[in-house]
């Protein structure tokens, strides 16, 4: 049975280096070490067990172990730090890893376009915003005809049966 991987120096010997890379390359699967946090060996993805090793302590409460390097192969512990969830998503944003994330913008024009081509209309954002704020005893067939809509599209958007007919893009 294996002590596990429990020194910087059990982590070097267990890497590869390759030309043009300051990374330590890790050609296992997981890495078996002391979870500080719970006082046990365990089986741990390779950032957290590499923060484990280096710092002997668990990331602060809140945080992940990543790799600044953005390599997901790399164990260097030079690397390794630790942030919230929304550090590390802009730690991946910045580092160019979200290939072929597509800016909300341009998700909604798209959508706008599939709407329109299926000859969906979406009901303009005033008359969504008038409807809401209609009186609660004005019937749904008064307020569709004061704002020039038929009555089912007004009783589902003041009932909220369907989000459908609120101009996409646009809270109501």
């Amino acid at each position: 049975m294996s002590r596990g991987i429990l020194r910087v120096q059990d982590l070097y010997a267990r890497s590869e280096r390759r030309p043009g890379s300051s990374c330590w390359w890790w050609a296992g699967r997981a890495i078996w070490t002391i979870d500080y946090g719970r006082a046990e060996k365990r089986v741990m993805s390779a950032p957290l067990a590499v923060y484990h090793i280096a710092f002997k302590a668990p990331p602060p409460d809140g945080h992940v172990a990543y790799m600044r390097c953005m390599n997901p192969m790399c164990i260097r512990p030079e690397c390794v730090t630790s942030g919230t969830r929304a550090q590390l998503g802009a730690a991946i944003a910045a580092s160019g890893r979200l290939v072929g994330a597509v800016p909300r913008e341009k998700k909604l024009a798209s959508l706008r376009k599939a709407r329109v081509a299926a000859g969906i209309v979406d009901t303009p954002h005033e008359i969504v915003e008038a409807l809401l704020k209609a009186p609660a005893d004005e019937t749904h067939q008064a307020a569709a005809d004061r704002l020039g809509i038929n009555m089912k599209t007004a009783w589902y958007i003041r009932t909220g049966r369907r989000r459908a007919d609120v101009a996409i893009g646009v809270s109501a």
